[in-house]
């Protein structure tokens, strides 16, 4: 489905035309964890989707031996120790607090251990999928359509790339927890499908053509009735002269913002049809 709009590019009207982008790369593909020290999104605990970063737990456990606090020792730990003493002289066996469990529980208790910042990552799933990093509100609060499907992982190292190396702890948490929202946000949008392709086409020769038609209809219909009624075949028929793909848009970035920015188009306004 398509949205439409009209404006003026270089004092020429124009027709711009916003649809779902359906060949954009997933934003975690922009950059690199490891290299780039971006947070991390563990979210491999989904048996229908798959979401996160490829390869997230492997990068995890590499990521966290770079911290300081990290002890080889911790991967060797057994779950229970036995307490010395035969069964008969009162020896048993005991929760062992150095074992790190497995899987993304491991990894949460290391992380922990490493100070690394986590995010839980909650998922809606009904008629698609969408996801947040509250619980406390509906849908996400919902016990039979939503859950936790992993974590954010963001090792201090890995933030002190971005300037919080002289952060005290409770800036570099601020600072951190808006780095990864803003992250998040744009993932999300991804996952829902809300990013889109912008067209800008020029529909002249389209336009004497529905003149054409007008004056065949003898004036039954106005032009501005026709535009709107072949609109799509003003749009594919039309000469696209810009385009772009991957528009994330937003309260702030509107698609009147992005084709001013990018295009120069003016005097922009939806064609509700």
């Amino acid at each position: 489905m398509r949205d439409y709009y009209k404006g003026l590019k270089d004092g020429q009207e124009v027709l711009i035309y916003i649809e779902q982008d359906q060949d954009m790369d997933s934003p975690l593909d922009w950059s690199s964890a490891v290299y780039d020290h971006r947070p991390l999104f563990i979210l491999t605990n989904h048996t229908r989707y798959s979401l996160g970063d490829k390869d997230a737990e492997n990068i995890a456990w590499a990521l966290l031996q770079k911290c300081p606090e990290w002890q080889d020792s911790w991967l060797e730990e057994d779950e229970y120790i036995w307490i010395d003493g035969s069964r008969d002289e009162g020896g048993y066996w005991k929760s062992n607090p150095n074992y790190l469990g497995e899987g993304l529980n491991a990894i949460i208790e290391a992380a922990s251990r490493c100070r690394a910042f986590i995010k839980p990552v909650y998922m809606y799933d009904h008629s698609g999928i969408s996801l947040s990093l509250d619980n406390t509100m509906y849908p996400f609060n919902d016990k039979w359509d939503s859950g936790c499907i992993g974590i954010i992982l963001w090792t201090r190292q890995q933030q002190d790339t971005y300037g919080m190396a002289e952060k005290s702890d409770s800036e570099r948490s601020k600072h951190a927890d808006q780095i990864i929202s803003n992250f998040f946000d744009t993932y999300n949008k991804y996952v829902q499908g809300e990013v889109y392709y912008m067209a800008v086409v020029d529909v002249r020769e389209e336009i004497n053509y529905l003149e054409d038609r007008q004056d065949l209809e003898h004036g039954h219909y106005s032009l501005e009735d026709l535009y709107l009624y072949d609109i799509e075949f003003c749009a594919d028929r039309g000469t696209i002269i810009e385009s772009c793909g991957g528009f994330y848009f937003s309260d702030e970035y509107t698609p009147v913002i992005a084709a001013n920015e990018y295009w120069g188009i003016t005097d922009m306004v939806e064609l509700f049809i």
